[in-house]
C-alpha cells in the first residue's frame, strides 16, 4: 500500500519461503493467508485464489478452527475480483457469514469493502451503501483502519452510481409513454451538484487519510476516481495535474492494473 509493488511480492516470496522453512503449521497458514491478502492489494487473483486454498487445506488438516474461515473469505473474495459477480457475491457472503460467526472481527473492513467493490460492479447500489457504511464504523471500533481510504474511494463511486440508477420520475415516464425508448431507466443520466459534490468529498477524505497513512497506492486509486469525476465536470487540467503528480511519484510495479488504469486516464486527458 505504501506504493512499492515489486518489493512487495519480494517480501511476500521471502516470507512464504521462510515459513516453510520453520515447519510450523499454523507460522505457515496465517503467512499464506496475509500473502493472498496481498496479491488481493496487488489485484491478483489467480495467485491470491492458489495461497488461500493452500491455506483452507492446509488448516483443515491441522484441525484448525478459525483459519478455515478466513482462508475461505480470502479465496471467494479473489473469485470476485476475477469478475465472477453473482456467484462471487454469494460465495463471498456465505463466507463471510460463517468467519464471523466465529466471533472473529479482524479483517472485516477489508473483506467487506471487497464486497462493496462487487455491489459496485453488479450495480447493486444499495447494498454496497449499506455494506460500506458498516465497514466504515468497524473502521473505528475495530481500529482496522489500513483500508479506510478504499472504503471513502467506494463510497464515492457508490454514491454517483446511486444518482445515475435513480429511477425516472411518474411525470417523466408518463411523458415518455408512447414513444420508442432506446435507453432502459438503468441508462446514465447527468448527475446533480449535489451528488457530485458529496462524492467528491468522500474522493478527497479518501485522499486526506492516505496521505496521512503513507498509503500511495490507496493514494493512487483515489485520485483516479477523483479525476475521473473532474473529467465529466470539464475540468480536464486539474484532473490531468493532480494524477500526473501522483502517477510520476512511482518508480516501479508499472505492470500492475492500478497503474496501467492511470496510464491509461492520463492518456484520455492528452
Amino acid at each position: 500500500m505504501t506504493g512499492w509493488p515489486d518489493q512487495a511480492r519480494t517480501k511476500i516470496v521471502k516470507g512464504l519461503a521462510r515459513a516453510e522453512e520453520v515447519s510450523h503449521p499454523f507460522t505457515l497458514v496465517y503467512t499464506l493467508i496475509l500473502a493472498a491478502m496481498a496479491r488481493l492489494f496487488l489485484r491478483e487473483p489467480d495467485e491470491a485464489w492458489r495461497l488461500a486454498h493452500r491455506s483452507v487445506t492446509l488448516a483443515r488438516e491441522q484441525g484448525f478452527s478459525l483459519y478455515p474461515a478466513l482462508g475461505a473469505v480470502v479465496q471467494n473474495c479473489a473469485e470476485l475480483q476475477r469478475g465472477k459477480l453473482q456467484a462471487g457475491l454469494a460465495m463471498v457472503k456465505e463466507a463471510f457469514a460463517a468467519y464471523r460467526a466465529t466471533g472473529a472481527r479482524l479483517f472485516l473492513p477489508f473483506f467487506l469493502a471487497v464486497l462493496a467493490e462487487g455491489y459496485l460492479q453488479a450495480e447493486s447500489i444499495q447494498d454496497g451503501l449499506q455494506v460500506v457504511t458498516e465497514a466504515l464504523q468497524l473502521t473505528e471500533t475495530n481500529l482496522d483502519v489500513f483500508w479506510e481510504a478504499e472504503l471513502y474511494r467506494l463510497k464515492g463511486e457508490l454514491v454517483l452510481q446511486s444518482e445515475v440508477r435513480r429511477p425516472e420520475s411518474p411525470e417523466k415516464k408518463q411523458k415518455a409513454k408512447g414513444k420508442k425508448q432506446k435507453a432502459k431507466m438503468t441508462d446514465p443520466r447527468p448527475l446533480t451538484s449535489d451528488s457530485q459534490g458529496e462524492a467528491e468529498a468522500y474522493f478527497q477524505k479518501a485522499i486526506e487519510v492516505t496521505r496521512n497513512q503513507g498509503a500511495k497506492s490507496l493514494e493512487l486509486r483515489a485520485v483516479m476516481s477523483l479525476a475521473r469525476l473532474w473529467q465529466l465536470q470539464g475540468k480536464r487540467h486539474e484532473a490531468r495535474n493532480t494524477l500526473s503528480e501522483i502517477y510520476g511519484w512511482f518508480t516501479e510495479g508499472f505492470e500492475t492494473k492500478d497503474l496501467q488504469e492511470a496510464k491509461a486516464l492520463l492518456k484520455e486527458f492528452t
